[in-house]
């Protein structure tokens, strides 16, 4: 029986992100929204995200490691989140701010993270990304692509 292969996941991110990500001092990525969405339910331990520069390149790659998430977040509950998780996530002030009324998060710890990411396997990617998207995060079938995700 053929296993089915798991979509692979585009998070477009701040540069400064990015570098803390290669660096090794990021190690969760926090979703945090007011409506259900991608990656809410849709990343899985094992799943692969690669991580484009917001404007720019994809310029790492990382293998889910754990998810966390959580709906119906209160104010209370955000700011568990924040005392909780910051050391990993390292959100701003600005970012938390920005958070302030929202109800869903998904919180995905990273391992295997590197930059070897081939120019034909970013090329795929992005052309997978409906035009003029805004979207913070894209959920992409893998089989389309040229290299196995």
């Amino acid at each position: 029986m053929a296993t089915q292969r798991r979509p692979v996941h585009l998070a477009i991110i701040h540069q400064c992100y990015l570098d803390a990500i290669m660096a090794g001092d990021k190690t969760m990525e926090a979703r945090i929204a007011r409506v259900r969405c991608a990656p809410f339910g849709r990343v899985e331990v094992g799943d692969r995200i690669y991580f484009k520069q917001t404007g720019g390149l994809i310029g790492a790659a990382a293998i889910v490691t754990h998810v966390r998430t959580f709906d119906d977040l209160t104010p209370a509950g955000l700011r568990q989140l924040r005392a909780r998780w910051n050391g990993q996530i390292l959100g701003t002030p600005e970012f938390w701010r920005g958070r302030r009324g929202c109800r869903y998060a998904t919180l995905i710890e990273l391992g295997d993270v590197n930059a070897d990411v081939s120019a034909s396997l970013a090329s795929d990617l992005l052309t997978q990304i409906p035009r003029g998207s805004r979207s913070g995060w894209h959920v992409i079938d893998p089989a389309p692509l040229r290299r196995a995700a």
